[in-house]
């Protein structure tokens, strides 16, 4: 049985099954009538150029509108979907998105005499005033002829491209994704391929091989593909093992499908480098049974609640989506959002990302600002500080109205105690919904039972966040050269007396004495550059460094840069990573402090244009094509797409909140417990293209407190937080005998370049 035929039996046929059950049409086009561009593959459309089922939508608009809507005006509306013709797909794709969501108009009501009434092309209320068609080998024209596997349609208007894939080939969806981009005319090729026409108005993509079901959007990496693993509001008890049969249910159910393409899809970034995003799954089922509590529960207790992602998961555009969700809830159109972090730089985060929901966002500057901000009765959004509820007297009694929503972004720091006592007096009757990646004991105590959870486990095997690998250089078996790092006090002294180590203190001073000392930070900074330059720089990611301290912080950013040079200096000619070493750079981020000297502490390091343009050199590629394969000639460091600035220095800053996927590595000097170490070791769990690993590189001993930060979760829930590097390299070991194996029994006892080429036809087969 051929690929395409188990593609259609396995795949392809089971999915229209499940839209049946669903209630959508379905309508499967004949190969030969393709073939022969038979009027039943037309399917009344003038030309296979249209992409727009014309009749389909005519009837609809006058449906879901009203008879009063003459026919010149109908066809009016479909031109100016159908015309919308910018530089781009992706502007394309937005100016339609746009118009089926904010909706268009016509000149006149000939019946009522009203001008410029509004003309919706779908029924987002009533969603059974819609038709819903699933065509299978709908083909279209373009620069060439492509023929989606299943095209979804609402009112005639094509919202989903499904690319269905053989179960048993290898990788299908990394297969199905270059399709899809061939289809859309992204792969970046000289010659233009697909009909980039058909995904104008698409609101996400869809790659299935049945077992395993991913979304993306037009703007998605293969990366960024990933699975929808719950049904809801549906129970996942009902379904098999088959992600196909989950993410039709999820995200394709009508209803569900009409909210993800109204509330749960933003753009993000801004000119070229701005992305489209659908939800994930345990963000709509959060926002779902956020709504369902704040309507259901008898109490004001029992509607307030936790939301526990883990971090890296989202937690802040869930926080977007539930606005965004609530808006079109009847009910909840009258609410007032209030928005509560606990440090600025989190505060102008949070900003930014509030603003994705397309309402001004209002920040208070004080106790009388926010309470006048309250006081009106505008649904809108506002932002404050949790520290601004302190004992002043405009505190006391804000607001008493029951109809204002709270979002509380990392819920386990500053919520609690004195704090957390004068937002419920100065609130007492607000909903409190607190969002937390590492919740502790007073959580649940403070804010209510969980709402929704999404633990470190589930994001790793979702693909959301990669695992964490934990190396530790401070451990004696670790340390190959133990006395070029007899500074490091933690380990290195543990086993002498008490009066041996206060011995030592006194001659070296204190333990922060010891870790600013110049000669141990010279020494792990070549460390680091070191590990840096052999483990992380071939594959184009960078590394953050965690100090002790300010000062540290500004001795290894010096000592980080002699580093680089000294290794250049070492380096082979023939090494293609010469050049590129030659430009690294690093940059140190500290905060401010109003006491600072400046010639020991430059305020340039501190202030925020130097920070912002730090993170966002950070964030930047290193090249723009591997040194390793760039041919002679090719200019491969664009200074407007890349920086090699690798390194970035920090104590206290950039910590939490803090989203640099490119940053695979963090190399951690400073002691951090519980929650704190937890949200550190985040910021390298992030997914970033090729990446399949963050790691932890420890100069200080924090695996002890790593155990002592997760003793207060259930196993199950912080399972494989941090993976040691000795039991990845047992794994290694274990996988390199296996294949050896192999090798032997098929008469390859030495691999070799001779035999190569063999040994990889045997792997094939």
């Amino acid at each position: 049985m051929s690929s395409w035929i188990r593609e259609a039996h396995y795949v392809e046929e089971k999915f229209l099954e499940q839209l049946r059950a669903l209630e959508w049409d379905t309508l499967v086009v004949e190969d030969s009538d393709n073939k022969h561009r038979t009027d039943k593959a037309l399917l009344n459309r003038t030309s296979f150029k249209e992409v727009l089922l014309k009749d389909k939508l005519s009837s609809a608009i006058k449906r879901i509108n009203g008879l009063w809507l003459k026919d010149e005006q109908v066809k009016e509306v479909i031109a100016t979907l159908e015309n919308i013709n910018k530089t781009s797909l992706f502007e394309n794709n937005l100016a339609c998105s746009e118009l089926l969501l904010e909706n268009t108009s016509v000149d006149l009501n000939h019946e009522t005499g009203a001008k410029s009434p509004t003309v919706r092309y779908i029924d987002f209320e009533n969603v059974e005033n819609n038709e819903f068609l699933a065509i299978s080998q709908y083909m279209v024209d373009g620069a060439q002829t492509i023929i989606p596997d299943i095209t979804l349609f609402v009112n005639g208007i094509p919202l989903v491209v499904v690319e269905c894939k053989a179960p048993d080939i290898t990788d299908p969806v990394a297969e199905g994704v270059n399709q899809l981009k061939r289809y859309m005319n992204t792969r970046g090729t000289e010659q233009s391929e697909g009909s980039s026409k058909l995904f104008n108005t698409n609101a996400f993509l869809v790659v299935t091989s049945r077992t395993q079901a991913k979304s993306g959007t037009i703007s998605s990496k293969l990366e960024h593909f990933l699975s929808w693993k719950d049904p809801y509001p549906k129970s996942l008890e009902n379904f098999g093992s088959d992600e196909q049969d989950i993410l039709v249910a999820g995200m394709l159910e009508p209803q569900n499908l009409l909210e993800i393409m109204q509330d749960f899809i933003i753009v993000m970034g801004s000119g070229r480098k701005r992305v489209k995003i659908v939800c994930r799954y345990q963000q709509y089922r959060a926002v779902k049974k956020t709504i369902k509590r704040i309507l259901e529960a008898k109490t004001l207790q029992e509607r307030n609640g936790v939301i526990w992602h883990t971090q890296g998961s989202g937690k802040s555009l869930t926080m977007v989506f539930l606005i965004k969700h609530s808006r079109h809830i009847t009910q909840m159109q009258n609410y007032k959002i209030l928005f509560i972090v606990d440090r600025s730089d989190l505060e102008e985060q949070l900003e930014d990302t509030a603003a994705l929901t397309g309402e001004q966002v209002s920040v208070a500057i004080n106790g009388n600002d926010l309470k006048k901000k309250l006081s009106n009765d505008v649904s809108d959004i506002i932002m404050t500080l949790m520290q601004k509820f302190n004992d002043d007297e405009a505190f006391k009694s804000l607001s008493d109205k029951k109809e204002i929503v709270v979002l509380i972004d990392e819920a386990h720091r500053t919520q609690y105690s004195k704090l957390g006592a004068a937002l419920r007096t100065a609130l007492p009757h607000a909903i409190m919904i607190a969002f937390t990646g590492t919740p502790v004991e007073k959580t649940l105590d403070s804010f209510g039972s969980y709402i929704d959870t999404y633990k470190i486990r589930e994001a790793v095997d979702d693909g959301a966040t990669v695992p964490i690998i934990y190396e530790g250089m401070t451990s004696k078996d670790s340390i190959d050269n133990k006395s070029e790092f007899d500074g490091k006090f933690e380990d290195l002294f543990a086993d002498l007396t008490k009066e041996q180590q206060e011995a030592i203190k006194k001659k070296y001073g204190t333990k922060g004495d010891i870790l600013e000392a110049p000669k141990r930070i010279k020494v792990i900074a070549k460390d680091m550059v070191r590990h840096y330059v052999e483990n992380i720089l071939p594959n184009g990611y960078k590394a953050q460094v965690v100090s002790s301290s300010r000062k540290a912080a500004l001795r290894y950013n010096e000592a980080i840069k002699k580093a680089l040079g000294e290794y250049h200096e070492n380096m082979a000619d023939t090494n293609p990573y010469k050049g590129l070493v030659s430009k690294l750079s690093s940059a140190v981020v500290i905060s401010h402090k109003h006491n600072d000297n400046s010639d020991e502490f430059p305020k340039e390091f501190s202030s925020k244009i130097h920070k912002d343009k730090s993170v966002a050199d950070f964030k930047k590629p290193l090249f723009t094509t591997s040194p390793y394969d760039a041919k002679e000639g090719d200019d491969i460091y664009d200074s407007l797409k890349t920086s090699q600035l690798a390194f970035l220095v920090v104590s206290d800053m950039l910590l939490t909140g803090f989203d640099a996927p490119i940053e695979q590595v963090m190399y951690l000097d400073k002691k951090l417990t519980a929650h704190n170490l937890l949200q550190a070791i985040a910021r390298v769990n992030r997914t970033y293209e090729g990446k399949t690993r963050g790691l932890i590189v420890d100069y200080y001993g924090v695996g002890a407190h790593l155990k002592e930060a997760l003793a207060a979760y259930e196993a199950g829930d912080v399972e494989d937080v941090m993976r040691d590097k000795s039991s990845e390299l047992s794994q290694l070991e274990l996988s390199h005998r296996k294949v050896m194996q192999f090798f032997t029994e098929n008469e390859v006892d030495e691999i070799n370049k001779n035999n190569l080429e063999y040994a990889v036809v045997l792997l094939d087969d």
